[in-house]
């Protein structure tokens, strides 16, 4: 057995047992709760354009400490919900879940988060504070059969704080 056979071996049997154990092991970034809390700046509603996409309209709101939850709208007034996406902090990692998918952080700073998947879906985004009124959201498809890989960057501006 070479040496990367025999680690391979081992980080599978480490995450046996730890299974047996009741524990589960998801990888990705290890984040406290002061480490949550940078994500504040995003609470507060957002409008969002794309070169060649609809605008999309954001309210972010932290429900506690631990739970960011993300309504999103098909109109500026907000009155007509298309989805709502839960960001919680949960055993040191922030789990996004919405829409039958789940994504992972895997990178987080005071101004920026990335997110992978886990579940669901195949998309990653991220966010990435420019000042107190603007953001930058990326999404990025990877590529099917039938559809080759893209990304849509939409630039948020802030309409409200509330």
């Amino acid at each position: 057995m070479d040496g990367r056979s025999f680690m391979a071996c081992c980080v599978l049997m480490a995450g046996g047992a730890a299974t047996a154990l009741g524990q589960t092991s998801t990888p990705g970034l290890v984040i406290g709760r002061d480490d949550f809390t940078t994500l504040r700046w995003v609470a507060g509603s957002w409008k969002g354009t794309a070169e060649h996409q609809p605008a999309i309209y954001e309210h972010y709101v932290f429900e506690d400490d631990s739970t960011l939850m993300v309504q999103s709208y098909s109109d500026s007034h907000l009155k007509n919900l298309h989805g709502t996406t839960r960001y919680a902090l949960r055993n040191h990692r922030v789990i996004a879940s919405g829409d039958g998918a789940t994504w992972l952080a895997v990178k987080l700073d005071s101004s920026s988060i990335e997110f992978t998947p886990l579940t669901g879906t195949k998309t990653t985004f991220s966010w990435k504070e420019e000042n107190p009124d603007r953001f930058v959201a990326v999404t990025t498809w990877p590529p099917t059969v039938d559809v080759p890989a893209r990304t849509v960057t939409y630039h948020m501006s802030r309409t409200s704080r509330k």
